[in-house]
């Protein structure tokens, strides 16, 4: 994404939402389309001390809770 001109700052917004907002729609496809792999770690991580799916979970949630956030937050939306 370009750098946002400020004088600009309500087509930034827009823009900057329409951004986040294709992103999470990614992250979401990805996510997705995962599964098999996901599956696969679950089973190897059964025996491990540490669970990396489990970061990687807590991590696809924190970003789209938060891009969901950003696109929901009419405060964004300044003239």
């Amino acid at each position: 994404m370009p750098n946002l001109d400020i004088s600009n700052k309500a087509d930034n917004t827009i823009t900057a939402k329409g951004y986040i907002e294709q992103i999470s729609n990614q992250l979401l496809i990805d996510y997705q389309a995962t599964q098999a792999e996901r599956i696969k770690i679950y089973r190897w991580e059964e025996n491990q001390d540490v669970s990396i799916l489990g970061i990687i979970e807590l991590l696809t949630d924190t970003i789209r809770g938060y891009a969901f956030q950003v696109i929901n937050d009419n405060s964004l939306n300044t003239q």
